[in-house]
């Protein structure tokens, strides 16, 4: 059955423009940016995109939280090197049917319908189990950091190029409505050349491990908090210049 998701499209933002200073001049800027409309996007759920989890750690509950509110989506299966672990997550979100597999290529040889991947894994193992699925024809949704070192990155995109397939990664914040109306006023070229970016970030309550330190051991989180809570704002700054 096909069903339909209305959402408004009203894309506002309030920002210190130094040339456009708040009032009259600068709401105007900014409305000739908005858009006041609706936009109709149509879903269909006759064929579910069938998806796995590698790694199911803390930031996999965010993952299969949202692929369990859309209709055209089935987590069929889960990886993780700890025994007990991926059966435990699995009935802890009601889908006791998906199959559990003890690393991520036997997770992606056992399940030939695969369509794609979540990488919720540590940091320092990103890459391979990306580039296993992507030489195997699937999809994948990589979790931030991107990889802990500059040639595994390299890897991943060539591996990306030559598989035609989708490699995305978890930066939220650049489907945001703000940052997409950054972007959309840098490209307009109203501002001139952009030649200087500022962001920040930061975590009020320290590690955000709960069980372990994961994020800081050089085995485990391979980089440190530039690399790891900065990859937000780091993104959100190149983003914003293409």
């Amino acid at each position: 059955m096909e069903s339909a998701v209305l959402r408004p499209a009203v894309r506002k933002l309030r920002l210190p423009f130094p040339k456009y200073k708040r009032g009259i001049g600068h709401d105007l800027l900014l409305d000739r940016f908005s858009e006041d409309c609706a936009c109709q996007e149509s879903v269909s759920s006759k064929r579910k995109i069938r998806v796995g989890i590698i790694g199911t750690g803390g930031i996999a509950g965010a993952h299969i939280r949202e692929y369990l509110k859309m209709e055209d989506v089935e987590v069929i299966a889960g990886a993780d090197l700890i025994p007990g672990k991926a059966e435990a997550f699995f009935r802890r979100f009601g889908v006791e049917r998906a199959r559990c597999y003890r690393n991520h290529k036997e997770l992606i040889d056992s399940e030939p319908d695969l369509d794609a991947v979540s990488i919720c894994t540590y940091n320092v193992q990103h890459a391979e189990p990306a580039i296993y699925a992507l030489e195997h024809g699937i999809h994948v949704m990589l979790e931030k950091p991107f990889t802990v070192t500059l040639d595994e990155a390299i890897r991943v995109m060539k591996t990306e190029k030559k598989s035609g397939k989708i490699l995305t990664f978890g930066f939220q914040p650049r489907m945001s409505e703000n940052m997409q109306m950054i972007q959309k006023i840098v490209d307009s070229g109203e501002l001139g050349k952009v030649y200087y970016l500022q962001a920040g970030g930061g975590r009020r309550r320290g590690i955000p491990a709960s069980h372990g330190t994961s994020f800081i051991q050089k085995d485990t989180g391979g980089v440190g908090a530039v690399g790891d809570i900065g990859a937000y704002s780091i993104d959100m700054l190149l983003k914003a210049v293409g």
